[in-house]
């Protein structure tokens, strides 16, 4: 750990040292500067974990000190310590940003002063940590909402109004985002074959899960859209919300619908087929048993054995 210690009486910048030194779990490098001049070169050219200064110098004070660092290193913890502090100036450093203040007469308040001002900006980075990859992860999901291929309408879980609804669902059923946020679910005509009552609704909170694997959906210019809807329910914030997926596969029913046509085709014509072959089988044969008869040479020798047979 590395701490900068603005300090011009070289005794009290010792005592401060052999203060923190008596503290094994604490290891530390001091480094001390004398005056402003030392004090501004060190915050340029070296990154502190923690910065300790007195509150009154000859060229500077302890005030001064902590306006630079707040804005050369605002994040490193300040801990102003002086002799002759009051209670209304060490209330003062703390609004303006000092984490804590020590009076030179109680140097033993001096390590609990570093290790909570310490444990408290580590806890501050983390929390910054966690709320960037939060905004990260918030920005990736916006993103891929607003470019989902899929409609997606984000419901509250309580309510069942409708939060946040994606560009494609509203291109898909051609209704303005206006006419979504704000309504019940329910109140949404064009959803009336899915969730055409508060009673389909409850069933989507209960199950957590939903999957309709064939439903219509209607436009705003009355046309149908055959849709794949599944639901779940998450938490946000620890705040339920039902998200919903809304897939548009009335391409692939008409593809699908087609080639079951073509099938149907193929098959009709396979059994005319087949019908044909068996009626111009029974008429050779029924040839070459006339044949046989008149013992006359066979016709279709390929099927005597089936003549002899039939016989």
């Amino acid at each position: 750990m590395l701490i900068l210690h603005l300090e011009d009486n070289p005794r009290d910048a010792e005592l401060v040292r052999d203060k923190l030194q008596q503290t094994r779990s604490m290891a530390c490098e001091l480094r001390v500067a004398s005056d402003r001049a030392a004090y501004e070169a060190a915050l340029a050219q070296t990154r502190f974990d923690l910065i300790l200064s007195d509150y009154s110098l000859p060229d500077y004070d302890g005030m001064a000190a902590l306006a630079l660092a707040r804005t050369k290193q605002p994040d490193v913890p300040f801990i102003l310590i002086s002799g002759t502090l009051g209670e209304e100036q060490a209330v003062d450093c703390v609004l303006r940003g000092a984490t804590d203040y020590v009076l030179k007469q109680r140097l033993d308040r001096l390590v609990p002063a570093v290790v909570r001002a310490l444990t408290e900006a580590e806890e501050r980075w983390k929390r910054r940590e966690t709320e960037e990859a939060l905004g990260a992860s918030e920005l990736r999901y916006r993103r891929l909402f607003e470019a989902a291929k899929d409609g997606i309408l984000i419901l509250d879980a309580e309510t069942g109004m409708v939060v946040d609804v994606n560009p494609f669902l509203v291109e898909l059923l051609g209704f303005s985002r206006e006419a979504f946020l704000g309504k019940k679910v329910w109140e949404l005509g064009f959803f009336k074959d899915i969730v055409a009552n508060q009673d389909n609704f409850t069933e989507l909170q209960q199950k957590g899960y939903v999957r309709y694997e064939d439903m219509a959906l209607e436009t705003c210019n009355g046309q149908r859209r055959e849709v794949e809807f599944v639901s779940n329910v998450y938490l946000v914030n620890h705040h339920k919300v039902i998200q919903c997926n809304i897939r548009d596969i009335s391409e692939r029913k008409r593809a699908a619908e087609k080639i079951k046509a073509q099938l149907e085709e193929l098959q009709r014509w396979q059994d005319a087929t087949l019908g044909r072959e068996d009626r111009v089988l029974e008429l050779k044969k029924e040839v070459n048993a006339l044949l046989a008869r008149a013992s006359q040479p066979l016709r279709y020798p390929s099927v005597f054995e089936g003549v002899i047979s039939d016989q």
